[in-house]
């Protein structure tokens, strides 16, 4: 018990409540043990997919922590014996394929994204996200939000731009756009501190996607106030240069791959052709209302 507790201590991951921590694999995770002080938590090598293309975690030594998660009631934190920290959400299908489907889309575009994965736990499909933080790191906000349900766009790229993050900012939005995210409240939109540096954080909880897609576009959009039109975001959005050439070059004149396929070829996954097929109108709806806004420019 001892060693158990020093472990998730060491690793943020202890609340002081032994009786809701699990260990499956006692020996051999600590024979195989090493702490990993950095915020790039990889899956073990020994980790294997089943059929459907799950990660099989019972296969693997872990211990589940005790830490409460924010928003979700079957969620929590596993610590993996070669240091790495995950944690685990058991979410509804659709909404799996959504986070894998949207940090493909992150990837397309060169925007930093959790990396979210299938599992498989205790015979429960899950969705698994690698933590992004190290040791030392904590999540804050860009600025103090009054309100936890909405950012107010232009106050957040003001405060965004004072420490250079801006142009992230901006890339966020125009993501979160393509794909209808409907999740983008305060708690989902960080920066990363330590003592000493900040750095940007990449996008997390990305599954609630195109929820209202037979209504007007992007009605639903949490990210904007309430007071705030479509439009007026994006163009908004496109009166910064920088912004524009990216839209240009990334979105319009760059064709996206073909996400399903590349899903199914590196991890074996396959998406339900109604979740990939909405996913597609979203962001090829996307695509041609930047198009109509570049083009005021």
């Amino acid at each position: 018990m001892n060693d158990v507790v020093k472990v998730l201590e060491e690793n943020r991951l202890y609340d002081d409540n032994y009786a809701k921590v699990y260990v499956n694999r006692p020996k051999e995770f600590f024979k195989n043990y090493k702490i990993n002080k950095g915020s790039i938590n990889k899956l073990p090598l020994s980790i294997k997919r089943n059929n459907d293309g799950f990660l099989m975690l019972d296969d693997e030594p872990y211990i589940v922590s005790d830490l409460p998660t924010d928003g979700h009631e079957e969620a929590f934190w596993v610590l993996l014996s070669n240091g790495s920290r995950v944690l685990i959400k058991k979410v509804n299908d659709t909404e799996i394929q959504n986070s894998i489907l949207f940090k493909y889309l992150c990837k397309w575009l060169d925007v930093p994204c959790a990396n979210d994965d299938a599992v498989l736990y205790q015979g429960k499909v899950f969705l698994l996200s690698p933590s992004f933080l190290s040791i030392d790191e904590y999540l804050f906000d860009y600025y103090d939000v009054e309100e936890k349900v909405r950012l107010k766009i232009d106050k957040l790229i003001d405060k965004a731009s004072l420490i250079g993050h801006d142009f992230h900012v901006r890339k966020m939005l125009a993501v979160d756009m393509l794909a209808q995210n409907q999740d983008r409240f305060p708690n989902n939109f960080k920066v990363i501190k330590n003592k000493s540096k900040m750095r940007i954080c990449p996008l997390y909880d990305n599954g609630i996607l195109d929820i209202n897609h037979d209504k007007v576009l992007f009605k639903t959009l949490f990210i904007i106030n309430a007071s705030t039109s479509d439009d007026d975001v994006f163009y908004y959005l496109m009166e910064n240069d920088k912004f524009r050439w990216w839209c240009l070059k990334k979105i319009v004149t760059s064709k996206m791959p073909n996400l399903k396929e590349q899903i199914y070829h590196d991890k074996k996954i396959y998406i339900d052709d109604e979740v990939f097929n909405h996913f597609n109108e979203s962001v090829n709806d996307g695509k041609a209302l930047i198009l109509d806004n570049l083009k005021m420019f």
